[in-house]
């Protein structure tokens, strides 16, 4: 029998098989891209047969299991498995604030915090690499931005950035002008246009006058006039705030206002009677709105009165200039004059009823006389109607009555009637006159004596009409008559 030599290969351990992830994972053990899982094997005594095909991953998640296998020629079989964690997924990162907001303006007058959320919802954010810490700005600057960043643990980055941060920290500058010298009357120019701010620029002008007519809440502009009511020294003071909201800025400018005068009116000329009452009516005008002013009238005769619409009587004709002095509470002075003309006024007489006497008896005659003229003095004549010379009259101021008495007497030598004349002249020639009937009567009657009531006498006394007339030889005690 032939011997036969039988080899026998024995195998019976299975194949070593690797994979390696392309790319490998960080450091964190996640890709943020696809990943392709490769396998090789290797089997030192029987070799390789098999082996997996390579394994592409492109699915986000976490904890992904790949496995492959290789068979070597024995037929044993080995295997392997990766974990992957894929998170190809950027972070999330947000401003969540930026305090303080900027005013309307859109600036800051203080240094600005930027604050940032993030979040990654699979691989989770890698704090180890920041970027996301609040951001302070606070450079004075126009337009400044902050930006945050964050990464997450598979390497996955995305980053925030907000602009627009405007900082002025640093007041502006205020200058109200000079100082001033106006007049009451004029108002005073002011301009802030000096003033400034050197980064967000002046957002307002504010002007107070230290005067009780201007607004309590003053004036706005950059150039702004006020005329004052008064007369003082006054601060003026501009206030300016910048358009970050610096301020108030102060500055201030004195200004000196000077008294003007009032301007008095004493109205228009008048003419009346002595005697009358005027009205006198003034006024003023003054551009210190505040003054209080006194009125003083002269009028020219001696007389003065104080009030805007006082009256006046003249005592006398004549042409009077009347002043009108105006005076403020601050010593100006303004005056104004107006001409009065005071007629004359001739007196008014009278003297009374008529009288009935008897021959050689005195009798008194009394008249009055009324003048409006207080001032005029006056002659009185009495002409007694019987070819006497006229006399002068006796003038007498009765202090109880406003009239005067003008006292004559007067003795009539025969009856009859006469009219009696008062003639008053005052000393501007005015002249009036009254007159009265004096009766005079035959003191004591004659003594009749009838001679003879003989034949022949006959028809000497007789009665016509009720009148006893007697004819015959009377005897009268009269010296001139019978």
């Amino acid at each position: 029998e032939e011997e036969k030599l039988i080899i026998v290969r024995i195998d019976r351990t299975p194949p070593k098989v690797s994979a390696v992830p392309t790319p490998p994972p960080n450091g964190h053990g996640w890709n943020n891209t696809d990943v392709t899982v490769p396998f090789t094997a290797e089997d030192v005594l029987s070799g390789i047969l098999d082996v997996s095909r390579p394994v592409g991953v492109f699915t986000e998640g976490t904890s992904q299991v790949i496995t492959g296998q290789a068979t070597d020629l024995a037929g044993n079989t080995g295997a392997v498995s990766v974990t992957l964690n894929i998170d190809k997924t950027a972070p999330v990162i947000e401003v969540t604030s930026r305090l303080p907001e900027p005013n309307e303006s859109g600036w800051n007058n203080s240094p600005v915090t930027v604050k940032y959320s993030v979040s990654d919802t699979l691989s989770g954010v890698d704090e180890n690499t920041g970027g996301y810490e609040d951001d302070i700005v606070s450079t004075e600057e126009m337009n400044q931005s902050a930006s945050g960043s964050v990464t997450d643990k598979a390497g996955n980055a995305s980053s925030v950035t907000i602009s627009g941060i405007n900082i002025d920290l640093t007041p502006p500058v205020a200058d109200a002008g000079p100082d001033q010298i106006v007049n009451e009357t004029s108002p005073g120019t002011f301009d802030g246009s000096g003033s400034y701010d050197n980064l967000s620029g002046i957002a307002s002008y504010t002007w107070t006058f230290e005067d009780p007519n201007a607004p309590a809440t003053g004036e706005e502009g950059v150039g702004v006039s006020h005329t004052y009511g008064d007369n003082g020294i006054y601060t003026v003071t501009l206030t300016v705030h910048d358009i970050a909201g610096n301020g108030p800025v102060t500055d201030t400018v004195i200004v000196t206002v000077n008294n003007v005068a009032p301007t008095a009116e004493a109205g228009s000329d008048q003419t009346v009677n002595e005697g009358d009452t005027v009205q006198f009516s003034g006024s003023h005008t003054d551009p210190g709105l505040l003054d209080t002013h006194t009125y003083r009238w002269d009028f020219g005769d001696g007389s003065t009165a104080e009030g805007t619409n006082p009256t006046h009587t003249y005592g006398d004709n004549g042409a009077w200039a009347v002043t009108l002095t105006v005076t403020d509470d601050d010593g100006g002075i303004g005056t104004d004059t107006l001409r009065v003309t005071a007629n004359n006024v001739p007196p008014t007489v009278e003297i009374g009823d008529d009288k009935i006497i008897d021959e050689n008896t005195t009798v008194t005659f009394t008249g009055t006389l009324t003048d409006p003229g207080s001032l005029d003095t006056h002659t009185a004549i009495w002409d007694f109607g019987d070819g006497t010379e006229p006399v002068t009259g006796t003038i007498i101021k009765n202090d109880l009555l406003t009239e005067l008495r003008v006292f004559g007497s007067h003795s009539y030598e025969l009856p009859g009637v006469y009219i009696v004349t008062l003639t008053v002249t005052d000393d501007d020639g005015g002249i009036r006159q009254d007159t009265l009937k004096v009766t005079v009567q035959d003191a004591v009657p004659p003594n009749v004596q009838l001679i003879s009531p003989s034949p022949e006498n006959t028809g000497l006394c007789q009665i016509i009409n009720g009148i006893v007339s007697i004819t015959g030889i009377a005897n009268d005690i009269h010296p001139e008559g019978s």
